[in-house]
């Protein structure tokens, strides 16, 4: 009885090792960001770094023309820019590329009555990557919120004596 318990364990599991895996499907590419953070924030700039993923679903090799991108500032566009140094993507992998870049706050001074309103800039990340030989076009879009720095407030708490004479 207990030999014939093995072989059928063994009988199963050299089935089980031999059966076919059925054919990888195919899906469309997709594109996605990842991350959009603001590293930098000083009175003349703000620097950025945005990341996006491209995901080959398909079962042959993704070739990628150009990654058209830019960031617009509370809806208004403050730059467009072209980035086509990407390889072929092998089947059924994903591609991280990292785009940093830097808004000057003098760029969107006309903006400042709406961003003060609002107590926080919104910043977009936006584009498409386009497949090479024009089959396919992958948007993308991003939009994150920052609030704007806020001056410490001071209290001042048990004071004594006279601003003109002795004061603490």
């Amino acid at each position: 009885m207990r030999n014939s318990v093995v072989v059928l364990i063994l009988v199963l599991s050299l089935a089980a090792g031999c059966a076919k895996r059925g054919p990888v499907v195919s899906e469309p590419p997709t594109v996605k960001v990842t991350r959009l953070d603001s590293l930098v924030f000083t009175p003349e700039v703000i620097q950025f770094e945005a990341k996006i993923v491209i995901r080959n679903g398909l079962n042959e090799v993704l070739r990628i023309g150009k990654i058209d991108y830019g960031a617009d500032v509370q809806g208004k566009p403050i730059f467009t820019e072209i980035f086509d140094e990407l390889k072929p993507m092998k089947p059924h992998t994903n591609t991280t590329v990292t785009f940093p870049f830097q808004i000057a706050l003098a760029d969107i001074k006309d903006q400042a009555v709406n961003i003060l309103a609002d107590e926080a800039m919104d910043v977009s990340f936006r584009g498409e990557v386009h497949r090479a030989g024009n089959s396919g076009v992958m948007p993308f879009r991003h939009t994150i919120k920052i609030p704007l720095p806020k001056a410490p407030t001071l209290t001042i708490e048990r004071t004594e004596g006279s601003p003109l004479k002795v004061f603490t």
